[in-house]
């Protein structure tokens, strides 16, 4: 996973294979510290993540409920077919802001 703050945007790349128990900490460690610094605008590209176990699904929930609750907003990019899939079938569609990749999404937030 890696990070970086892009015109006021912070960007979380997610390069493991899994977002779950590993990617986790890392990811919620990045967004404190963004939300600490008055960054709120989010983007979690998922572009090597191919699997989403029951852990990620409630890392991209807590994600998505922090910075909601401090103002902001989180863009999910990327987003393999597994985890589409999975949203469905939780009925979590809706939950998240889907863009179809890194531009996109940043071009959204821009308009935010």
């Amino acid at each position: 996973m890696k990070s970086e703050i892009k015109d006021g945007v912070l960007i979380i790349t997610v390069e493991e294979n899994m977002i779950g128990t590993i990617t986790g900490t890392p990811i919620m460690n990045a967004i404190n510290s963004a939300l600490e610094s008055g960054t709120k605008k989010v983007v979690i590209s998922l572009i090597g993540a191919t699997i989403t176990d029951s852990t990620g699904l409630g890392i991209l929930l807590s994600s998505t409920s922090k910075i909601a609750n401090a103002g902001g907003e989180l863009v999910l990019c990327h987003v393999p077919e597994q985890t589409k899939k999975l949203f469905i079938m939780t009925k979590l569609g809706n939950t998240f802001h889907q863009q179809t990749d890194l531009n996109a999404a940043l071009i959204y937030l821009a308009a935010k």
